[in-house]
């Protein structure tokens, strides 16, 4: 059975957690309670706990019903009520814990996005349980493949609610389809280095049979516009709705005064300095060779422009996924998203151009 201290962590409150916790927290997936059921156990225990299951539902119906009709509840009645309770809990909480390490996979994919990973935890335990009031064992359907669904869609939703920062409050399925927009132009990017334009990304999702290539022009253009209301975005990015011009080439030229030249010139050291935090990495006296990989990804090796992953493997005589994995590491560790960092250069980048440092 699984201890009481896997339990107090698997279901304790966000506020209770201490600073001094978040190692425990951070090691769950190394907790004895977290071991793993075979197919004939989870399916003996699964069958138990849905029985129990049918019984707490019954007498939680006969329970509302008198509560309803106004009537005098039975001692009896209560006891009964609490131990189905009680059995309900302790057969579905193994089938639970044993699927703990599926939510802290998932977790870790989206972690890194504006909500702490112990809420991403949370969210997972209630798309678990979730999952076992629903799942229908008799349908040949692998529990994992069901819960890995109930699980990503509780916690994008629960990102999406985080995303309150927004000026323009969007619906959860437009933000879905903004997501599946920004997954296609990170691929597109990954491969050539550069942002597609409207018809770029359209013909690119046509090719990798992705959701994005059932959306009108129309909609792919309106998509990306959304995606940058509220949000911190370069001035060097495209504008909507052009191939050629930025977001610079459009702006009035009376945008750029004194006073934001003022600031810009105060937030350079700092954006500097964040970068090189993230970037660099020194042993003994001199910067690792991971560090020189992940500025020349980033177009920081003193060449002004970002490399694919391919020439960078080239480079190093490695493979792309092998880049791939040093960068999403090293950005995992700093609770960064690629896409921010890029933010972070381009940025650097148009204030040193502003104040005609480069």
């Amino acid at each position: 059975m699984p201890s009481n201290k896997a339990n107090s962590l698997i279901f304790v409150n966000r506020a209770s957690i201490k600073a001094g916790e978040h190692n425990d927290w951070v090691s769950y997936r190394g907790h004895s309670a977290y071991e793993l059921m075979d197919e004939q156990e989870f399916d003996r225990r699964f069958r138990l706990y849905h029985k129990a299951e049918r019984k707490f539902a019954a007498v939680e119906k006969s329970f509302r019903r008198a509560v309803d009709a106004k009537r005098l509840v039975t001692e009896a009645l209560t006891r009964k009520l609490d131990a189905a309770h009680s059995e309900r809990d302790r057969l579905r909480n193994p089938l639970i814990l044993a699927n703990m390490r599926l939510v802290f996979k998932i977790a870790a994919i989206y972690g890194g996005r504006g909500v702490e990973f112990v809420d991403l935890v949370q969210e997972g335990v209630f798309a678990l349980i979730r999952t076992l009031e629903k799942f229908e064992i008799d349908r040949g359907i692998k529990f994992s493949t069901y819960a890995a669904w109930w699980i990503r869609s509780m916690m994008s939703r629960n990102l999406f609610d985080a995303s309150s920062k927004r000026i323009i409050r969007v619906p959860i399925h437009h933000q879905e389809h903004e997501n599946a927009i920004l997954r296609e132009e990170a691929a597109f990017q990954a491969l050539f280095g550069r942002r597609p334009d409207d018809n770029e990304l359209l013909a690119f999702a046509k090719r990798r049979h992705s959701i994005v290539e059932s959306f009108s022009l129309m909609k792919i253009r309106d998509l990306r516009a959304v995606s940058r209301i509220g949000l911190t975005t370069s001035i060097d990015a495209p504008a909507v709705g052009e191939e050629t011009r930025t977001l610079k080439d459009v702006m009035p030229a009376e945008t750029i005064s004194p006073e934001m030249l003022s600031f810009a010139r105060k937030r350079l050291p700092e954006l500097e300095a964040e970068v090189r935090k993230i970037v660099d990495v020194v042993e003994n006296g001199s910067i690792d060779r991971n560090s020189h990989i992940i500025r020349m990804r980033f177009g920081l090796d003193g060449s002004g422009e970002t490399h694919t992953l391919e020439r960078v493997a080239e480079k190093y005589s490695l493979t792309r996924e092998r880049i791939r994995q040093i960068v999403g590491s090293r950005l995992q560790r700093h609770k960064i998203t690629e896409r921010e960092l890029r933010h972070k250069v381009e940025s650097i980048q148009t204030i040193r151009e502003a104040l005609g440092l480069t």
